[in-house]
């Protein structure tokens, strides 16, 4: 009898492919070599979220409302305390990576975003300059 991870398992990854972008015909790597799937369950195994949850502040509609946008920001009233990560900004990885820049940039009392796009342009300059020589 199979379990219900794997039969969530075998059901994602049949639907995955379905959701995936198209490969231009021709290329060698047109072939899918590997799909995993994660559930809420492989959540609760790997890190140990009691009902598989991965997000801390509910990320629906009402998250996003101008009243609450206003009220959420790193400071806090205890001093020396910051929030971070995608509770401060929105869920996922880029939401936490932006929350940090927004964490630091309170902290520091600069703005990191701009930092962040300043580096990448002088980068991006260096690398022509670089591959022009």
């Amino acid at each position: 009898m199979e379990t219900e991870k794997s039969l969530l398992r075998k059901y994602h990854c049949c639907l995955s492919p379905l959701h995936q972008p198209k490969i231009p015909p021709g290329r060698k790597d047109h072939q899918v070599e590997y799909i995993d799937a994660g559930t809420p369950i492989t959540n609760t195994h790997y890190i140990g979220a009691p009902k598989g949850e991965i997000y801390g502040a509910d990320h629906g509609v009402a998250r996003f409302s101008p009243d609450l946008n206003a009220t959420v920001r790193p400071q806090t009233p205890l001093k020396n305390l910051y929030l971070t990560g995608q509770d401060v900004f929105v869920c996922g990885f880029a939401g936490a990576l932006a929350g940090a820049l927004t964490c630091g940039s309170v902290i520091l009392n600069r703005n990191l975003h701009l930092d962040a796009i300043a580096l990448a342009k002088k980068t991006k300059f260096m690398r022509e300059k670089l591959k022009g020589e």
